[in-house]
């Protein structure tokens, strides 16, 4: 609450006008719920290192992955868990992960694949209503299993993914 407090002036100038109190009220609430829910879901699945904006290493499609990852998560065990922050659109990423289309997500998970033994975690963590939406076949540990959807691993995704642009290769390039 502090760090908003202090920060928003400066980040978000705007938003700390005295007309624009209600809605700045409105974010910080937001946020400190989402805050709260992403630290209590991570250390309930047992995560115990988090990384913030760790850069995309790899390459996919013979070229070189750029970009970075909201959040990487990691256990003692190993495991790993990728958590993109997303502002709104609860509706949209429940529906992205539930039907196989997180290729964002996806693309994120096969990075981290590229270093390590298998594909991590992954969740969407929609910021302005406090959810995490993960698939039951890659899912986040600790996440309220009322919000564990069911779609395919994110491995599936990604497979999908690269056999559709891998099909389409001719067509791209002519």
């Amino acid at each position: 609450e502090t760090a908003f407090d202090e920060r928003l002036p400066l980040d978000a100038a705007p938003l700390a006008l005295p007309e624009k109190r209600i809605e700045s009220q409105r974010l910080k609430s937001e946020l400190i719920k989402a805050t709260r829910l992403f630290v209590e879901t991570l250390s309930a699945g047992g995560y115990t290192r988090v990384r913030i904006e760790v850069p995309v290493e790899g390459s996919a499609f013979g070229k070189e992955m750029r970009g970075s990852i909201d959040c990487v998560a990691s256990a003692d065990d190993g495991r790993e868990a990728v958590v993109d922050f997303k502002y709104a659109g609860r509706k949209k990423y429940y529906s992205m992960i539930s039907e196989g289309h997180s290729v964002q997500l996806a693309t994120y998970a096969h990075s981290r694949r590229q270093s390590s033994e298998r594909y991590p975690a992954v969740a969407s963590l929609v910021l302005s209503d406090g959810k995490f939406f993960t698939p039951n076949e890659s899912a986040l540990a600790g996440v309220d299993q009322a919000l564990v959807l069911d779609g395919p691993s994110i491995e599936q995704v990604w497979n999908n993914f690269w056999q559709a642009i891998s099909h389409a290769d001719d067509w791209l390039t002519t």
